[in-house]
């Protein structure tokens, strides 16, 4: 009997260097586009099947920075050429010319639509490309919903740009050197923001883990000790939810460092024998901002527990159409946020779910692994 090893990873941002495209191991990638895609993006018709290519690369003068770009043609007579898409590890777009090449990988965008048998837009392309293997499943949970906490903060949790920028200027003194202390940091905060502005008891026998705090502050912080300044932070959130914010919400997204601390010299990237370096955390808005609306960079989509699990159903189908399969990667998006905080939990356990029956009924084991550097951990967020 074999393995099907899965491994849950943190944003693709933290590992560019090492996907399976950058390893030279893809003959092509198939985008299967979920349903709400089309329902709520910002487009006058449906998504039409997508054929072109992905080039993978670095950025110009920056060798250990990715970066790629996506060359598609709508599938349909009279449709223009799309322009190339292109951006680097964070996200961040970049002109195509800044991305030098080293990688070209045929690519398909189809609908879910499609591959279901519900439609026959895009059918042959599926039918074409996934039938020769092994296959990689690499499987996105904002597949099921993306959200901007930013957005999502500042819409319903009425928390003002100026309220959030002074939030993110008052963690500046609280650095972290691993996802262990990150999760220290922002057990602290959730806890002192549970008790002194929601006025609610800390949980029945849970203590604050025993860590050094002071470890947790930055180098060249001036003055002022852990606790002090999170009596700093405390009082602008009290301040700020005088003025209507939600402190509710707040917790909903917890506090965290930044994606685009990855692939810099964030923690995961230290070398062997050297001493970590510790990055800032802030308020986990993640890729996202206050004034970003549907469409503007991804599309926007909370859907409801209902919808999830309807998704759920139809992704189980989806993966009994597929051979060969021998290693499946699910990827959080914890720290850019487009996973839903409070779907998070149901998302995750229905994948599993899945694939457990899939594995079992192709006569395979099933492998979790689960990264490290993953926020929260394993378990992820209490939410």
């Amino acid at each position: 009997m074999g393995t099907v090893t899965i491994t849950i990873t943190i944003t693709v941002q933290a590992s560019q260097h090492k996907t399976p495209a950058r390893a030279g191991l893809l003959e092509r990638v198939v985008w299967v586009v979920p349903s709400w895609d089309r329902e709520v993006g910002k487009r006058k018709s449906p998504v039409s099947e997508q054929r072109g290519r992905v080039e993978i690369g670095t950025v110009s003068g920056h060798p250990k920075r990715a970066c790629s770009c996506q060359i598609l043609q709508d599938v349909q007579p009279r449709v223009k050429q799309r322009a190339p898409e292109c951006e680097d590890a964070t996200g961040s777009g970049i002109r195509q010319e800044r991305c030098e090449i080293d990688i070209v990988i045929p690519y398909r965008v189809i609908s879910e639509a499609a591959v279901l048998g519900k439609s026959h837009e895009g059918l042959a392309t599926w039918e074409d490309d996934h039938q020769e293997g092994p296959v990689i499943l690499d499987i996105d949970e904002d597949y099921f919903g993306c959200e901007s906490p930013a957005r999502q903060l500042h819409k319903k949790g009425k928390w003002s740009i100026k309220h959030l920028r002074k939030a993110k200027e008052l963690m500046q003194p609280f650095c972290v050197a691993d996802a262990a202390a990150e999760a220290a940091v922002n057990e602290q905060l959730q806890m002192a923001v549970t008790e002194h502005v929601l006025r609610q008891p800390r949980p029945q026998g849970e203590l604050p883990p025993e860590w050094d705090s002071s470890k947790a502050l930055c180098k060249g912080t001036k003055s002022g000790t852990f606790k002090e300044h999170v009596k700093k932070f405390i009082k602008h959130v009290k301040h700020a939810v005088k003025k209507g914010a939600s402190a509710e919400y707040l917790l909903r997204y917890g506090f965290c460092t930044h994606p685009e601390s990855f692939g810099k010299a964030g923690y995961h990237a230290v070398k062997k024998g050297k001493q970590p370096r510790k990055v800032e955390m802030e308020v986990c808005l993640g890729a996202s901002s206050a004034t970003e609306r549907s469409g503007d960079r991804v599309v926007l989509h909370t859907p409801s527990p209902e919808r999830v699990d309807r998704m759920l159903e139809n992704f189980g189908k989806i993966i009994w159409k597929l051979s060969n399969v021998q290693m499946v990667t699910i990827c959080r998006s914890s720290r850019d946020g487009y996973t839903a905080r409070h779907l998070f939990k149901q998302t995750e356990a229905g994948i599993l779910k899945h694939l457990s029956e899939y594995a079992t009924g192709i006569g395979m084991d099933l492998g979790v692994v689960y990264d490290e550097d993953l926020f929260m951990g394993a378990a992820g967020w209490s939410v």
